[in-house]
């Protein structure tokens, strides 16, 4: 069935594409560890060459942009929140 109230969704992020080699680097660097990368010989049927969230509807709906616009100095910050609390929000 349909809800009565149903929620707002918004896609959260930057606007701004990155391939997974762009991520997985940007994690190697951020975060030291040495995460072991299987690559495929050449891109499978229909993947993409990147994937970004389209940001128009919560900017002009709550007018938010993402604070952290830099993969690496994002991550970083998630990162260095991850590692202060390591069992979350407890």
């Amino acid at each position: 069935g349909h809800l009565s109230n149903p929620p707002r969704l918004y896609n959260v992020g930057t606007g701004k594409g990155y391939s997974v080699r762009e991520v997985v680097n940007a994690c190697k660097k951020v975060t030291e560890v040495d995460i072991k990368v299987v690559e495929q010989a050449a891109p499978r049927p229909g993947d993409y060459a990147e994937v970004f969230a389209d940001t128009t509807k919560i900017m002009r709906e709550l007018n938010w942009t993402a604070r952290f616009t830099d993969l690496e100095e994002g991550m970083a910050t998630g990162w260095r929140w991850r590692k202060a609390h390591p069992n979350g929000y407890q």
